[in-house]
């Protein structure tokens, strides 16, 4: 009997005969062969999983929305919370200081806006008192043509504080340092006059929310030349978002 060692397929061999052990065997015989490639498949899909799980979209108390500008915290300020018993009330007011908010001490262009928090007491129908704690400063070098932080609103949204430039635009978000003692703030969008085709900021004026839906507006009039002719109607617009 000649025998012709070394021609036959590994599979077919005593140590890997071809109908021994059904699918599972096969699937392991080709991980042997194939380590390396399979070790790569593994990681990959492992990867995805981890970068689509809810835990990487979850920050703290609040929960995480990619489409909040990508923000990774959620946020920290609550409507709820500003009601300190049936009769007093946390509030906030922030300045626009028009071209005031220019800081000519600062080497690089940065502009200021003051946020002044407090409370509010219903004294009785007729009577209310108002004490205001220490004012805070909000720095930002983002600006338009050397104007900046001329903030016209203050909303709570998604238990974000945003606060509206209505000179470049911008809405930013108002955070507290670890302490509580100071605030900053961060842009988080950025939205231009009219349908959105422009290089010119929105002038923001107002903001509420209404059924999950953050509506911004402007001033709600047209811009007119010297003699009383329209020049546009840009901030004849408004905008809603969602959280």
């Amino acid at each position: 009997m000649d025998i012709e060692l070394g021609n036959a397929p590994r599979s077919e061999t005593t140590a890997y005969p071809k109908h021994y052990g059904g699918f599972f065997t096969k699937i392991q015989l080709y991980l042997r062969q194939n380590t390396r490639a399979a070790f790569a498949v593994c990681a990959f899909l492992g990867f995805v999983l981890i970068a689509s799980s809810d835990m990487l979209h979850n920050s703290g108390a609040g929960r995480f929305k990619s489409s909040f500008s990508g923000t990774l915290h959620g946020g920290y300020f609550s409507v709820a919370d500003s009601v300190i018993s049936d009769n007093k009330f946390r509030f906030a007011a922030v300045t626009d200081l028009d071209q005031l908010s220019l800081m000519k001490d600062e080497s690089k262009l940065t502009f200021r806006s003051l946020l002044v928090p407090g409370t509010i007491t219903r004294e009785n129908s007729r009577k209310y008192t108002m004490m205001v704690d220490k004012t805070r400063t909000l720095k930002t070098k983002h600006n338009e043509a050397g104007r900046g932080a001329e903030f016209s609103e203050l909303t709570v949204f998604d238990n974000h504080l945003l606060t509206f430039d209505d000179r470049t635009g911008e809405v930013f978000e108002i955070m507290n340092t670890k302490d509580g003692k100071e605030s900053f703030v961060a842009p988080r969008y950025v939205v231009t006059e009219g349908e959105g085709d422009t290089d010119k900021g929105m002038k923001w004026e107002w903001s509420t929310v209404k059924d999950g839906l953050l509506y911004m507006g402007s001033m709600g009039k047209e811009y007119t030349n010297k003699d009383g002719s329209i020049a546009n109607v840009s901030s004849s617009w408004s905008e809603s978002k969602r959280g």
